[in-house]
């Protein structure tokens, strides 16, 4: 019985599911995600009467987010596979997050004229 239980905690680690590598280095990911919150203030910016105010946001926002993408150089495959990586790690989207709210946080003061 000692045996099993001093083997117990070797079968667990053996059991478990390896942990694949982000399809992209985390320093990439911060960029590209602060990059997509630009984004997505662009397209909030300078609205034109000719279009619904939400009709305007998403076709900018859909050119902007390619344009991001582009700038990265990834696909939209390579991009959902991306996003479908950080829904089962959940916790390393925090860890990506952790940097860029800061620096968001530190552009928006900047542009504001808040600092």
């Amino acid at each position: 019985m000692r045996n099993l239980l001093l083997a117990l905690p070797f079968l667990l680690l053996a059991c478990q599911q390896r942990q694949e590598e982000s399809p992209m280095p985390k320093d990439k990911m911060e960029q590209l995600v602060v990059d997509l919150h630009m984004a997505e203030v662009y397209s909030s910016i300078g609205r034109d009467s000719t279009y619904s105010v939400s009709a305007k946001k998403m076709d900018s926002l859909a050119v902007y987010y390619n344009d991001v993408l582009r700038h990265h150089n990834i696909t939209q495959d390579q991009f959902n596979e991306i996003v479908n990586w950080y829904k089962v790690n959940p916790q390393e989207l925090d860890s990506v997050y952790a940097k860029v709210i800061p620096r968001l946080t530190e552009m928006e003061a900047k542009y504001s004229g808040n600092k």
